[in-house]
């Protein structure tokens, strides 16, 4: 699910500027010394981007989405909101649809609800 962009890095050897466009694991080698890009960081990198991108997606539900993944953790509002680390009243303007989770909230909510991180489909 990578998308293309323009992408920029420093050289790990010798601090030269590398750009390109295209996918974070198709970084060409440094133009200035020639050393290859750290392959398995970059796809590490890459699987981060995508769950980031999945999860921002999650963003778009509406309150009772969540409301209904917070009751199949088996959490009271209460419960929740400890530990997600709010206050109930926001948890229940999140239930409610009035707000919507950041990227860092999303992933918090992914996590104390134990949802599953497999991308829809599989």
């Amino acid at each position: 699910m990578s998308l293309p962009a323009f992408m920029d890095m420093t050289c790990r050897k010798c601090g030269g500027h590398i750009g390109w466009f295209g996918c974070v694991g198709d970084a060409p080698y440094c133009p200035h010394c020639g050393a290859e890009p750290p392959r398995e960081d970059l796809r590490r990198d890459e699987a981060r981007l995508d769950e980031v991108r999945r999860l921002l997606s999650t963003k778009d539900q509406d309150g009772p989405t969540f409301r209904k993944q917070r009751e199949l953790a088996g959490l009271l509002p209460g419960q929740a909101a400890r530990l997600l680390g709010i206050m109930i009243d926001q948890l229940h303007a999140l239930e409610d649809g009035k707000v919507k989770p950041n990227a860092a909230m999303a992933q918090k909510i992914a996590e104390v609800y134990q949802l599953d991180n497999s991308p829809e489909g599989e």
